[in-house]
């Protein structure tokens, strides 16, 4: 059981690491956005590298963040009978709908 823990402290840990440093990709999307704009109006030159870019680092922000959102506990919830429910009822239907959205992600997972 100690083991168990163990990992479960490290899987944490290492998740409210990832969270600080992807916090830092609104950064550089911000700054592709900023060349975007400035290109795009002020040079009359647009890009179509800078937009595309900006959605790929986006989304790497919105996957990572997961990770430290599911440690926060602060996923979107059916509230109106998750709260009504015990401790053991929620238990089940997390690792229901955790099974569920991992049939979501595998596909993008594998190609």
């Amino acid at each position: 059981m100690h083991v168990l823990v163990g990992y479960i402290k490290a899987i944490s840990w290492f998740n409210r690491w990832v969270a600080k440093v992807c916090g830092f990709l609104m950064f550089p999307m911000a700054f592709i956005l900023l060349i975007e704009v400035v290109l795009r109006y002020f040079f009359l030159s647009p890009t179509i590298w800078a937009y595309a870019l900006a959605i790929i680092v986006y989304g790497v922000y919105l996957c990572l963040g997961g990770g430290i959102a599911e440690c926060a506990n602060s996923h979107v919830r059916m509230d109106l009978l998750y709260n009504k429910w015990g401790k053991r009822t929620r238990a089940i239907a997390d690792v229901c709908t955790f099974f569920v959205a991992l049939l979501f992600f595998v596909p993008f997972l594998v190609t």
